[in-house]
């Protein structure tokens, strides 16, 4: 055997040795990687006993959406600890309930959108915003369109469903939509919420000239490098995606996230008007939705009237206990007790008197100047 072929033999054996290293310690790290993912999730799993898949099932527009004419219990328990224990009964539409009196006397409609702040996760069937403000208004019927998880984009894509119209109990009246500081994600498609569960949520394109649906966040996420789609696929990779930043967490600001939810309800007042047009679309804020104020700047801009109530317990320390569920792990602001929704739909009745009351027959109208 030559030197030279002795040579080559040894850098061979070498290569294979490193090659054999390198790919023992990768497969230690993606096992260690793996176990630590196993663990997480199995400690979370412990923590969280919650029965919302019984309820809640996926949808080719919507991406998920409550199960049409469900009737049935929903608890949470948190390390052992129930948080609640209620239940909720749904329509052949997907929209939970709202039990009122005195149907036929009410003159306008109230369509509620947003997530589970107005949906009432968690509360009795009378509890829920809708609810709470049909017993302050008695001219208006409430319809709750509102679902967990859903985002401003799922009420831009309901109003254009088949059957939408034929959930409009009245020909005038008001559409509500409840702001909190997780839709703006959630329309953006944050890169940290769409790589655990937002794969699903509707991705809309918006932009001045209007709106288009270009299906899920997931297709989105088909455009990214073939490289990252691979690295992805296995936990090391994505630790390292992660650590090393391949793919921001964030690619938009703040204003321009404020911007892009101004110009979606933009569309949805002008889809309303065409479909509906003595309907008012009116945006408000949930108590604990720090973006609010800088939100209502923006939508003045456009001209979409806005209320705030944003505000209303900050100034409370133990006590907002009583106004909202201890559901959210690392926060005290977590899903609204039935306190707050009495709250909120006082103020709403306030600030919605043009549509809140009806008429006294007995009293005379105004004689034309």
């Amino acid at each position: 055997m030559t030197d030279r072929t002795k040579n080559i033999l040894k850098n061979l054996l070498a290569l294979f040795i490193g090659l054999a290293l390198t790919g023992s310690m990768l497969v230690a790290a993606e096992g260690y990687l793996w176990l630590r993912a196993r663990k997480a999730a199995h400690a979370a799993h412990a923590r969280l006993d919650d029965n919302q898949s019984e309820f809640f099932i996926a949808d080719t527009i919507l991406g998920g959406k409550c199960k049409e004419g469900f009737k049935g219990p929903h608890h949470l328990r948190i390390n052992d600890k129930e948080i609640f224990s209620t239940y909720y009964e749904f329509d052949d539409h997907s929209c939970r309930i709202t039990p009122v009196d005195h149907t036929d006397e009410r003159t306008e409609g109230a369509l509620f959108f947003g997530c589970s702040f107005c949906f009432g996760f968690g509360v009795a069937q009378d509890e829920t915003l809708p609810a709470c403000l049909a017993k302050e208004c008695d001219a208006l019927l409430p319809v709750n369109f509102a679902n967990p998880g859903h985002g401003p984009q799922h009420m831009w894509l309901l109003i254009q469903q088949p059957d939408f119209l034929k959930q409009v109990p009245r020909e005038k009246g008001v559409v509500l939509f409840g702001f909190i500081d997780h839709h703006i994600p959630r329309l953006m498609g944050d890169k940290d919420l769409v790589s655990t569960w937002g794969r699903r949520f509707p991705w809309l394109e918006i932009t001045e000239e209007g709106v288009i649906s270009r299906g899920f966040m997931e297709d989105r996420e088909a455009n990214n490098s073939s490289v990252l789609k691979v690295l992805q696929r296995f936990h090391l990779g994505r630790f390292l995606v992660d650590r090393l930043k391949l793919i921001p967490a964030k690619f938009y600001t703040e204003e321009e996230g404020y911007h892009t939810l101004a110009r979606l309800f933009t569309d949805v007042r002008k889809r309303l008007k065409a479909q509906l047009p003595d309907y008012e679309l009116i945006v408000f804020a949930f108590p604990g939705a720090l973006q609010g104020p800088q939100l209502g700047e923006v939508l003045k801009e456009y001209g979409i009237p806005f209320l705030d109530y944003s505000g209303l317990y900050r100034h409370l320390g133990e006590e907002v206990g009583d106004y909202f569920f201890a559901d959210s792990l690392g926060t005290r602001w977590g899903h609204p007790k039935a306190a707050l929704y009495v709250d909120v739909a006082k103020r709403l009745a306030e600030d919605l008197q043009e549509h809140c009351h009806r008429r006294d027959a007995s009293e005379p109208e105004k004689e034309a100047e």
